[in-house]
């Protein structure tokens, strides 16, 4: 079995890697901040995340990734972070849609939802309120 890139339990000596494929991506823990969850978006909202690996951490962050090509994680950005931050996020997942929702200790659910401008707002708005860096 493996953990990452890394066989598990460790042991000493050498360890045939027939049939073992690497991670898409990988996770570097820092401390007690670990993996919560992750999927491949599939929803339509947001094409720029269509077909990347989207990942929570128990340290409040939503990472992605591409599945082919360069695969190192990036931190996904939501436009009320510091709201969701501060509710503790537990995990994301994906609706029927497949669309993005963000679970937090306090039970709370955020599903994320592309920004709209008020209609007596003429000033310009960021258009989502996710993206990726």
């Amino acid at each position: 079995l493996c953990e990452g890139s890394f066989f598990y339990p460790p042991s000493r000596g050498r360890r045939p890697t027939d049939g073992v494929r690497a991670p898409i991506a990988e996770f570097a823990r820092n401390g007690s901040d670990l993996a919560t969850g992750g999927f491949i978006y599939r929803g339509e909202l947001f094409p720029a995340l269509r077909g990347r690996l989207l990942m929570s951490s128990s340290g409040g962050r939503i990472l992605t990734s591409r599945i082919s090509g360069d695969s190192s994680l990036s931190r996904l950005m939501v436009g009320n972070q510091r709201e969701v931050t501060e509710a503790g996020i537990t995990g994301i997942r994906p609706g029927p849609t497949g669309e993005l929702f963000i679970l937090t200790k306090g039970g709370g659910i955020y599903e994320l939802q592309k920004q709209t401008a008020s209609a007596g707002s003429k000033k310009r708005r960021r258009p989502l309120l996710c993206w990726a860096l």
